[in-house]
């Protein structure tokens, strides 16, 4: 016996995923894992080891910066007669190489920074867990069970070491806290001081998710939850634009965009890529929301206020022509259910590598859904997707990923025969000052209600409006009583003014007053007084249109329903979602604002 089953686990995934102010920093840091963890991978594909998670048989996908994304994990089985501790050191050698090259590149575009403490916490940062089996090919089964507790367990014993720095009096980082910063402010006149906000300190990952994507000319571009929530609004300036040239007067020009960056030809360096040909190039999007204008416009240099205040005099008539955009966006979080069982329900390496190959094509696939639905993926490997996507195509974009997620897994499934995996989401909306570590969190509660209180194979959604309490609502994918379904209906309803935008609070006033629990007799007759009181709430409303109330509609609404409150939530989001929509079809209304 002379092969072996090798277990690789890089890391830390908390700090190079989660430490982020910015959706940019939230994508590199994920973006970093893959790139270590494909150096890893590609040291034992080298040695001649076969490659199981991920199940790449061409090298050329394990080259820095190529599409393929790769989770913290690496499996393999090494070669006839290799040396398992050989191997394992030259991964390790690759993963500390590629860490220390990614943050020299990083420092070269950044501004002048504590260079004995940044070289000091380079060495510092990063974890490696390895651990091997004998490998029996009949045994496989057997094997990586063994081999994942041997892992379990290692990482279970790791060493702490006290910092190799003395950090007394030293700013702490500003995107977590945990180390002292290396970066603290930029000099007068210095451009790069654009990648940092007033104030910010940044440490070493800081610094490397900050300025290391300016090593790369590929480089995607990462909008800021403002620029995202715009993107309903700029949908329907670009209709309303092409139909009424008066509109399209107002919108600022390429003159005006010169004398607002003076120092950057192009305009600004974090402006949106070229929407569509009336919207002028390097101005951002985010302006368009007034308070970010008024933020922007403390930060301005005296020799450029008369520019900034002709691009506000523009844009205020531009508003009172159309309307404003709506401060919120979508953040999506999702995953496959029961995974773990599904992987122990494999009893071969090939059936592993085939799956492994399977949750690659899904983790592609998902690129090209985002974008078409106006969104972008923040991180998707494996079973995992993070995305963010404007408020008016969120609920298609997640719809999206569980209908591609439940075709890959089908065919996959039928080919090993097992059962195949279904997939929850968690969906929030959030205005878009939200911080986004704030963000972040209510998208991990709201993929956590949809498997843990929805029963998986679910969506949940989470709105959280700068004003009261937040609202979760969470139903099953498919069929007529599926949340999907109700929402879209809601929201037709309510363009179509079939339904009044006050419906949800008038609902939600009842359910206070009377309990938000429904009864019924025979499924049609109210059976209990919050049951009663929501019938004729809901058989007062009226067709504006044809006087009539829409009776499919009612009944769609409330009949065998058993949650008051939760209908009324239902209606609520479905109103939010409702205005985008609105919004994108240049339907202006001034409550559009709120």
């Amino acid at each position: 016996m002379s092969k072996y089953l090798i277990n690789i686990a890089v890391g830390p995934v908390q700090e190079f995923i989660a430490s982020a102010r910015k959706l940019k920093d939230l994508w590199y840091g994920s973006h970093l894992l893959s790139e270590l963890s494909k150096s890893v991978a590609a040291v034992l594909y080298d040695q001649g080891c076969e490659l199981i998670f991920p199940a790449v048989d061409d090298k050329a996908l394990l080259q820095p910066n190529s599409q393929l994304n790769v989770a913290n994990k690496i499996f393999a089985v090494s070669p006839e007669g290799s040396d398992p501790a050989s191997l394992t050191a030259q991964a390790r050698d690759a993963f500390i190489g590629h860490w220390e090259k990614i943050c020299r590149e990083a420092a070269l575009k950044a501004p002048s920074l504590n260079q004995e403490l940044f070289n000091k916490q380079i060495d510092d940062f990063g974890e490696f867990f390895a651990a091997w089996v004998p490998y029996e090919e009949k045994e496989y089964k057997k094997c990586r069970s063994l081999v994942e507790a041997k892992l379990g367990g290692r990482k279970s014993l790791r060493a702490f070491k006290a910092p190799a720095w003395d950090g007394t009096g030293l700013a702490k980082s500003s995107l977590d806290g945990i180390r002292e910063a290396v970066l603290t402010g930029v000099k007068a006149k210095d451009k790069r001081s654009f990648q940092l906000k007033k104030g910010e300190h940044l440490d070493v990952l800081g610094v490397v998710k900050r300025f290391g994507p300016w090593n790369n000319a590929d480089r995607p571009h990462f909008d800021n939850m403002a620029q995202v929530a715009a993107r309903p609004y700029l949908a329907g300036l670009q209709k309303a634009a092409i139909k009424d040239k008066n509109i399209a007067e107002l919108i600022p020009n390429m003159e005006m965009v010169k004398n607002l960056y003076p120092d950057f030809p192009e305009g600004s360096p974090l402006a949106d890529p070229p929407l569509w040909e009336g919207w002028p190039k390097g101005l951002s999007s985010d302006l368009l929301h007034p308070a970010v204008l008024e933020e922007e416009k403390k930060l301005i240099e005296s020799d450029r206020q008369k520019a900034w205040a002709a691009l506000e005099k523009t844009l205020k008539k531009l508003w009172t022509a159309t309307s404003q955009p709506s401060p919120y966006a979508c953040l999506l979080l999702g995953d496959g259910d029961n995974m773990g069982k599904t992987l122990d329900a494999i009893s071969t390496a090939d059936g592993h590598r085939a799956f492994s190959a399977s949750l690659e094509s899904f983790a592609a696939g998902v690129q090209d859904i985002a974008k078409s639905y106006d969104g972008r993926i923040v991180y998707s490997g494996g079973d995992d997707v993070m995305a963010y996507a404007p408020l008016d195509s969120a609920l298609n974009c997640a719809e999206a990923f569980n209908n591609l997620f439940l075709k890959i897994m089908e065919k996959v499934g039928n080919a090993l025969k097992i059962a195949p995996p279904t997939f929850s989401l968690g969906m929030v909306i959030v205005h878009q000052r939200t911080p986004l570590a704030d963000a972040l969190a209510l998208a991990r509660q709201a993929e956590h209600t949809a498997k843990n209180i929805g029963g998986k194979n679910c969506l949940a959604v989470i709105q959280d409006k700068r004003s009261g309490s937040p609202l979760s609502i969470h139903g099953p994918w498919q069929g007529i009583s599926g949340l999907p379904v109700r929402l879209k209906r809601y929201q037709e309803a309510i363009i179509a003014e079939r339904l009044p935008s006050t419906l949800g609070y008038q609902l939600r006033r009842i359910a206070d007053q009377c309990g938000p629990t429904l009864a019924w007799q025979n499924t049609t007759e109210p059976a209990n007084p919050a049951c009663a009181e929501a019938l004729r709430i809901i058989g007062r409303k009226r067709d504006r249109s044809t006087k009539q109330l829409c009776s499919d509609d009612a009944a769609f609404i409330i009949q065998g329903e058993k949650d008051l409150r939760h209908i009324s939530d239902e209606l609520v989001i479905a109103l939010q979602l409702a205005r985008a929509k609105k919004l994108a079809d240049a339907h202006w209304s001034k409550k559009e604002m709120n």
